[in-house]
């Protein structure tokens, strides 16, 4: 069965009903390179914590984390394999989630991945599966390009320094207020320093026939939009762009945030897509 098989079966008396997304950035390294980043949320209530020893009140919670990054043919790019271990002052229990990040370098091509997760006595565990993981070459010198766009939330919770030293704030379940905002992240690579690049932005609720929701103040500005368009100047090789949106007149549903990046001197353009649902207060 392991050697025949892709379906990496795992069978667990509990599940843990793990939430994962990833997004690619770039190394921040001369030579460039990618890494894959897998954020993950973990319900507290499907897990039992262990008494903390020697250091007073409080509980442990370790988890083991499994990741391995495949071709189509089945030869493993990369792996990660982790332990973490988790402190709370008291149980956790529903809505609280335990957060985090893991990452792992890359190289360029179309893949897939697995993210195994289990309590140490394997009694409880899930298996994320993505099969659709686009890496592009980022960085180095290699050209127009743009990382993936991280959709994040002020008070998620979880933050994430770049390479840049850039605080990117994350958003684990994908779930945002009504009311708050969505602050965006990418990387554009491979422009001179001062080299102008134009950006699109859209935001369309899913099921709806090509209809962009409406939008008040989307980055700050006044008035009702529905497609963001501005053209910006690039910080030299890589350039680090911070972006909120204000979703005050978003209603509540699943929606799709299309950015699309064009360099006009080269006439090169990318499209990078996330989803997040947009829920009651």
């Amino acid at each position: 069965m392991g050697t025949t098989s892709d379906s990496y079966a795992q069978r667990f008396e509990q599940s843990l009903d793990v939430v994962a997304s990833e997004f690619v950035v770039g190394r921040g390294t001369d030579s460039g390179g990618q890494m894959l980043h897998v954020v993950f949320a973990v319900p507290g209530d499907r897990l039992t914590g262990e008494p903390a020893r020697g250091s007073g009140d409080g509980l442990l919670y370790p988890l083991h984390f499994r990741i391995v990054v495949s071709d189509s043919t089945d030869h493993i790019v990369a792996r990660l394999d982790t332990l973490r271990i988790f402190g709370a002052r008291q149980p956790l229990r529903q809505p609280a989630y335990l957060t985090g990040r893991l990452a792992l370098a890359v190289p360029p091509g179309r893949y897939r991945y697995r993210l195994l997760v289990t309590t140490l006595d394997g009694g409880a565990g899930d298996l994320v599966r993505q099969d659709s993981l686009d890496v592009r070459a980022l960085g180095g010198g290699g050209g127009f390009a743009v990382s993936d766009v991280v959709v994040g939330r002020e008070g998620s919770g979880l933050v994430w320094v770049s390479a840049g030293a850039d605080t990117v704030r994350l958003n684990p379940l994908g779930r945002f207020p009504e009311g708050t905002s969505a602050e965006l992240y990418y990387e554009v690579y491979g422009l001179g320093r001062g080299a102008p690049y134009h950006t699109v932005v859209r935001l369309e609720r899913e099921g709806r026939r090509s209809l962009f929701a409406a939008i008040r103040g989307v980055f700050g500005g006044g008035g009702a939009a529905v497609l963001l368009e501005f053209d910006a100047a690039a910080e030299g090789l890589v350039t680090r762009v911070h972006r909120g949106v204000a979703l005050r007149d978003v209603g509540k549903g699943m929606y799709r945030l299309t950015v699309v990046i064009t360099d006009p001197a080269s006439g090169l353009s990318a499209t990078r897509t996330r989803r997040f649902q947009v829920v009651a207060r």
